[in-house]
């Protein structure tokens, strides 16, 4: 027997079944292999397939397989689907084509029948597991019991953005697909998915946790979509007043089309004094929606970024987007940041700016 013509085994098993995703010589049913296929990364666990040519004169291929077996094993632990499709066989020339394979050795990661990325050429176990984690999308956390479920939205950080909701499996479901489009599309690489199911006992509930305290609820009774659920998280999962941070700039620049607003805390009381005057920055961003409400520790390492040297706390600074481009900034050392002052500020600072622009 050629050597191309040998099974392969599944890489990785659902219990004790042949994996469906594996198209090789041993599974040469073009019609119910490609259907397969197609069901198991649709599915909504993440899949690892590896387009592969099973002659020994492709030496990166015979050289991958070892590699990608060991790989394999422990992405299995980690909830993993994995597979080889033997692209040598003529009934599997079309998924090559349609999944834009190439060359080989190639790996491609799904998640609900959408093609995350790809790795091309040899690589060492090590690399497929580094990219399988730096690329796969975040994962739907499913609590077992409400207490652990209450106790994760509770223990989020300021920084952290989170869509947590409880029902039955339809809307688990819908959350898994908006965290392959968020991801896809950028604005939900970094939040989290929690979901306790009740067993369809009580009325769908989600929220999106996001900045100091703050909670938009989405209504997940009635008739609810994927379109719907993606659309609500797009333009929900910015904080109004986010903290930011080196590892998160999007809440920083991420809605300010016309401006910034930047926030010093004193650094001896800067949780104290967050928690104080968040709700009246988070009130005055919700009507200045085009500019984007930022607070910083000046001991972090952002704050040299947005070359901020605060002297006084609280202390607010406005950079505008607008000619000509003028910076405004108010101590707040001797009055309170009220939602009225906060307000006449941007008022006054923004009319300044255009006026300066008119006499240009």
């Amino acid at each position: 027997m050629l050597p191309w013509l040998a099974v392969l085994l599944p890489l990785c098993l659902l219990g004790k079944k042949q994996l469906p995703v594996t198209l090789t010589a041993g599974n040469p049913d073009g019609r119910k292999g490609e259907k397969a296929f197609l069901e198991t990364i649709n599915g909504t666990k993440s899949v690892v397939v590896s387009f592969t040519s099973l002659r020994t004169s492709c030496k990166p291929c015979s050289e991958l397989q070892p590699e990608f077996k060991k790989a394999a094993k422990k992405l299995k632990k980690k909830g993993f689907l994995c597979g080889v499709v033997d692209t040598d066989l003529a009934v599997n020339v079309n998924l090559k084509d349609v999944h834009n394979v190439t060359s080989i050795p190639s790996m491609h990661l799904f998640r609900k029948g959408q093609a995350l990325s790809k790795l091309e050429g040899f690589q060492s176990s090590a690399s497929i597991e580094q990219w399988v984690a730096a690329v796969d999308i975040p994962q739907v956390e499913v609590f077992e019991t409400q207490a652990s479920f209450d106790k994760a939205v509770r223990s989020r950080k300021w920084t952290e953005t989170m869509f947590a909701a409880t029902g039955g499996p339809m809307l688990q479901d819908l959350m898994d697909s908006a965290a392959v489009k968020g991801h896809s599309d950028g604005w939900a690489s970094r939040m989290r998915f929690l979901f306790w199911s009740d067993g369809g006992r009580g009325r769908p509930f989600g929220a999106v946790y996001r900045g100091v305290n703050e909670m938009e609820h989405f209504d997940a009774s009635g008739q609810v979509s994927t379109e719907m659920l993606e659309e609500f998280l797009k333009t929900e999962h910015l904080p109004l007043f986010g903290m930011a941070t080196m590892d998160d700039l999007a809440s920083v620049f991420g809605k300010g089309s016309k401006g910034n607003v930047f926030v010093c805390f004193d650094p001896e009381a800067f949780e104290t004094q967050a928690k104080k005057y968040a709700r009246a920055f988070q009130k005055v961003a919700k009507k200045w929606k085009s500019y984007g409400f930022v607070f910083f520790n000046v001991r972090d390492p952002v704050a040299k970024l947005l070359q901020m040297d605060c002297k006084e706390f609280p202390s607010v600074t406005l950079k505008l987007l607008a000619k000509p481009f003028r910076t405004f900034t108010k101590s707040f050392a001797k009055e309170e940041p009220t939602e009225k002052v906060l307000a006449q500020f941007m008022k006054e600072s923004i009319e300044s700016n255009r006026q300066a622009s008119s006499e240009l």
